[in-house]
């Protein structure tokens, strides 16, 4: 006869292999649009902001992306980092739309590169980092390396010309 302890160990140990197999299952967030943007203070070179965007989680569990920071580049010129210092929840199954703050440091002379740049038709976005992001009590980092490509007139929205 098994020890009631080397049962519980057991159960233990299957609930913990099927999480992380239903885990193998995950489909990545589908970045549809951005919502809105709204700056909240410029302190030195410190600005507190809030960035709308609409998300889409296709999986069946909520995803929570935790405190992390991206550096970002603009036409290939680092122009800062930003920072997540809050968790947001990504609920499941559906289009989330959120409503971001967000901080952010900027280089020397980022403000006239962004300027400069807003006159263009599209200017290119570059964002690398690592991203943590959690699902029940696991979480872990992703490294996201994203491209866009945005119009000057959104950038011009951005500086406040």
């Amino acid at each position: 006869m098994i020890p009631r302890t080397w049962l519980r160990r057991i159960a233990l140990s299957t609930l913990v292999l099927l999480g992380f197999s239903s885990c193998a299952s995950y489909e990545d967030l589908e970045f549809e649009r951005m919502d809105g943007f709204k700056l909240e203070s410029i302190k030195g070179r410190e600005i507190s902001m809030r960035v709308g965007a609409v998300v889409t989680n296709p999986n069946w569990f909520a995803i929570k992306l935790l405190p992390s920071t991206v550096k970002v580049y603009l036409e290939g010129q680092m122009i800062g980092e930003v920072q997540l210092n809050e968790k947001v929840k990504i609920r499941r199954n559906q289009e989330n739309t959120l409503s971001v703050p967000l901080n952010a440091t900027l280089e020397d002379g980022a403000m006239f590169t962004m300027i400069r740049y807003s006159m263009k038709d599209t200017v290119s976005i570059r964002m690398t980092g690592d991203v943590r992001a959690g699902v029940f009590f696991l979480s872990k980092k992703i490294a996201i390396d994203e491209n866009r490509k945005i119009s000057g007139k959104e950038l011009r929205g951005m500086v406040g010309n």
